[in-house]
């Protein structure tokens, strides 16, 4: 590998890091089990990414399309490039599409345009100082915070999410929805604006899931549990709980400066991850 490939370069953007992902940090991504794209072993990327400063990342998270790097629980999959700014839980399985609206629009006021409100926007800066014009009057307009994905949960493809909206623990959202209002946990919503179809299970069984949590524990602990059958599958994590032998799963949560620590000393050989299966002994125990 040459040097260039083992050079970590990452510049500081404001909210977030621009890291070019060279062939040794798409190694180091990998010995992090944080997963991008979909070939293993993983190879270098042609564009840089983003890392949001804010965001939380766990270990066995899979960015399958790239993209910036959102926060993104443990055992979830995204199947398209993340909003930069979203915040996914557990244990969720997006599919390609995702897309989340952008700033809002006042439209209470003479012009819907961004020059009442948005005095910090590069291009409106320029204009401004262009026509020489510095006491330019603008109003604030407040923005609502991005979307929130909880655990468990499975959105569709083509997917348009409202800033502010939350969607629920173990929601469902059917391909091609807009949605626009938080979305209860364990529903089942379509549409566009997206209405609930349906409950997953029974109000009383939902409240247990919610109690229990299941997807605060680890894939290893919930292995072999009744997954066919819900309401067995809850009785075992309630059981399991309260004899103390399903511990919560609690891995490193890398924020971007803890990201970009760590790279730096895999690359540097500072710190070396824990032995696992290569890739070759996992294809052969699956054959």
């Amino acid at each position: 590998m040459s040097a260039e490939q083992q050079t970590i370069v990452c510049e500081d953007l404001g909210s977030c890091y621009q890291l070019r992902v060279t062939a040794a940090v798409a190694a180091a991504f990998f010995d992090l089990r944080i997963f991008r794209g979909t070939s293993l072993p993983p190879a270098a990327e042609h564009a840089p990414i983003l890392v949001p400063k804010a965001a939380r990342i766990e270990p066995y998270t899979a960015y399958l399309m790239r993209g910036p790097l959102a926060t993104l629980g443990a055992f979830s999959f995204a199947h398209t490039v993340l909003p930069w700014n979203l915040v996914v839980g557990r244990y969720c399985s997006i599919a390609e599409g995702l897309g989340m609206f952008g700033e809002q629009h006042p439209t209470d006021r003479a012009t819907t345009s961004v020059w009442s409100y948005s005095p910090r926007n590069p291009v409106v800066a320029l204009i401004l100082a262009d026509l020489g014009i510095t006491d330019f009057q603008t109003y604030p307009y407040p923005q609502k915070p991005p979307a929130v994905i909880g655990n468990d949960v499975w959105i569709g493809a083509n997917v348009m999410l409202a800033r502010g909206v939350t969607i629920g623990d173990g929601a469902i959202v059917g391909a091609g929805s807009v949605v626009t209002r938080s979305v209860e946990p364990f529903s089942v919503v379509g549409g566009n604006p997206a209405r609930l179809i349906r409950r997953r299970f029974s109000d009383a069984l939902c409240e247990r899931y919610l109690r229990v949590q299941w997807w605060d524990y680890a894939l290893a602990a919930i292995n072999r549990l009744a997954f066919l059958e819900p309401e067995r599958f809850i009785d075992q994590i309630e059981d399991l709980s309260a004899s103390g032998r399903l511990p919560p799963y609690r891995p490193p949560v890398f924020d971007a400066s803890a990201l970009l620590d760590m790279l730096d000393r895999l690359r540097s050989g500072a710190w070396t991850p824990p032995e696992r299966p290569t890739l070759d002994d996992l294809l052969m125990q699956a054959s």
